[in-house]
């Protein structure tokens, strides 16, 4: 096949043979609609296929770019610690958005006059002054302990980060964002929303087929990937179109 390559599988911790694919989709109103897929190819290949070369992160802010939502909608977009980088933050607050991201562990981030690894911060941080919120996820309420800090990260500016662990877990998590105002609350309930995405690459691989292609040409797994993302799309509730809700990009 066109554009495979070695990827490591989390699940079985082994290495094997695939595609990396960048999946953006909108979430309003517990609605979730697939917006684009997109087949990432490496460097070695893309001259092969006479394709211009992007990095995964490259392609995330494209599709950040050409994302034709109107302005009067306040978008939070939503990604994981791998897009978390000065060229996707950068082309969210070129639209005028906020994103909402994990940071990895080994970030540096600069508050209370020093630098702090997120990951001995954070703890200590939610130990010392961290308060116990009860916060609805997609499908159930769980209870959180919560605490922010307003500081700057490197390349990514001023940030708030706010740090949270769900009651009965050991491991806090860092979640990064440009809206300095927003409350932690509201922060954690909204990052919770980007599991709708998982749900829905769940639904595609399990319903629609989305990894059980046998095609050979890159063009031929792009088009099968846009196909199955409008039969996932053609069984989705109609939105409420009222403009002044929130909606979400999620991006993985």
């Amino acid at each position: 096949m066109d554009a495979v390559g070695k990827l490591y599988h989390h699940a079985s911790r082994t290495y094997g043979t695939g595609h990396t694919i960048l999946k953006a989709c909108l979430w309003h109103r517990g609605v979730t609609i697939p917006w684009g897929s997109w087949l990432y190819v490496k460097k070695e290949h893309a001259g092969k296929l006479k394709l211009p070369f992007a990095r995964l992160t490259e392609l995330a802010a494209d599709a950040i770019r050409h994302l034709p939502l109107p302005s009067t909608m306040n978008v939070t977009v939503l990604f994981d610690a791998y897009y978390l980088c000065a060229t996707v933050a950068k082309a969210v607050e070129n639209k005028g958005w906020h994103y909402i991201s994990v940071g990895k562990s080994n970030r540096r981030f600069a508050a209370d006059n020093r630098s702090h690894h997120l990951n001995t911060y954070g703890p200590n941080l939610l130990r010392r002054s961290g308060n116990w919120r009860k916060i609805a996820g997609l499908q159930k309420t769980n209870c959180y302990r919560v605490a922010r800090r307003i500081g700057t990260m490197k390349k990514l500016g001023e940030v708030q980060v706010v740090f949270s662990r769900r009651r009965g877990d050991r491991k806090a998590i860092a979640l990064v964002t440009n809206d300095l105002a927003r409350p932690a609350r509201k922060v954690v309930a909204d990052y919770l929303r980007r599991w709708s995405i998982e749900l829905l690459i769940k639904d595609e691989k399990q319903h629609l087929g989305l990894g059980a292609y046998r095609v050979l040409r890159y063009r031929a797994v792009v088009r099968h990937l846009h196909l199955v993302d409008c039969a996932y799309y053609s069984d989705t509730e109609h939105l409420n179109t009222d403009e002044s809700c929130p909606s979400a990009l999620q991006g993985t």
